[in-house]
């Protein structure tokens, strides 16, 4: 058992208090001090408000603000979102009255995620042969609508890519049967001028499956003969022709699935359709080329096109450096 004397009991609550006293009354009236502890509130913590979502979308509607060559468009590095309604105005359709088409996409990924819709006349034009719209994304040195006649912005020529690939996922929707999906692309003679154009219908309408079945419209155009392939685990038809309705004799080559299948997803290996083509003797070797474009041909109704994914590379030997670069 430990006794405290009173001096060291005082002692040793002097000791204790720091910074000040607190005065304690008992019964009998005797005052004592005591240390004052101080709890120091908690911080009020401030939370800055969350940012305001960055929105990076953008629209382009069938009242043109940038034309040219008949298209409002936006570009980003090698892909340029199209929106082209080149029927519509050529057979004088009224904006929000006749008919109407949207493109939204981001600013910075136009090539991922971007939304086309349209709204078209119920019924084909005439006999079904007009598009009215043709919607796209598009990959290269520069988007084909807008390229006009001319070498300056090639890629390079065909006898010089060793590799060329389109990735693409799409998601339709409405009066399918109207729809042609389509990748396209233009080869151009040292003039600049145009020499032919291979459509790729992955997903055709039902007009374009009657008119480039070979044994239809455009089987029976002069020189027209077929080659068969299979590419992604499609057979393709590979009908190649002069174009209809040029005045100067063009190379026009339409592939469509042998079966009429639909497709909104795959790779295309372009290489692989070149040397088909070179050959047969059906395209020549110093023909240039700029780039892809993808989208759907619409003959009438309404619908739209989800591009998930659409990417495009190409490797090629410039002749200059002897040396091989990829673009994409």
């Amino acid at each position: 058992m430990f006794t405290f004397n009173d001096d060291y009991f005082n002692s040793f609550l002097s000791s204790l208090l720091v910074g000040g006293s607190l005065v304690l009354t008992g019964c009998s009236g005797d005052t004592a001090t005591t240390p004052i502890v101080t709890i120091a509130p908690a911080p009020t913590q401030i939370v800055a408000p969350a940012p305001a979502p960055v929105d990076n979308t953008a629209t382009l509607t069938s009242n043109l603000t940038v034309w040219q060559n008949g298209v409002d468009y936006y570009q980003l590095g090698s892909y340029m979102v199209i929106n082209n309604t080149w029927g519509a105005d050529k057979f004088g359709l009224v904006y929000a009255k006749d008919y109407t088409q949207t493109v939204t996409y981001d600013m910075f990924t136009p090539n991922k995620g971007m939304s086309f819709t349209w709204d078209y006349p119920d019924t084909p034009y005439g006999d079904g042969a007009v598009v009215y719209g043709y919607p796209s994304i598009a990959w290269g040195k520069t988007a084909l609508p807008l390229s006009g006649y001319n070498t300056d912005n090639v890629l390079t020529q065909v006898k010089y890519i060793t590799s060329w690939t389109q990735n693409y996922n799409v998601t339709l929707s409405g009066d399918l049967k109207y729809m042609n999906l389509m990748s396209d692309m233009w080869f151009f003679g040292s003039d600049g001028k145009i020499t032919g154009e291979i459509t790729l219908n992955l997903h055709p309408s039902d007009h374009i499956l009657y008119w480039a079945d070979p044994k239809n419209f455009f089987g029976q155009q002069p020189d027209a003969h077929n080659h068969e392939f299979f590419m992604d685990g499609v057979h393709y038809n590979m009908l190649v022709t002069t174009s209809y309705g040029t005045e100067t004799p063009q190379r026009l080559v339409m592939i469509l699935p042998t079966d009429g299948s639909k497709n909104t997803a795959g790779t295309i290996d372009w290489v692989q359709i070149l040397d088909i083509l070179e050959e047969h003797n059906d395209i020549h070797p110093d023909w240039f080329v700029k780039g892809i474009e993808m989208g759907v041909e619409v003959q009438a109704g309404d619908g739209s096109m989800i591009v998930n994914d659409f990417f495009g590379s190409m490797t090629y030997l410039d002749p200059m450096t002897n040396s091989y670069y990829t673009f994409g």
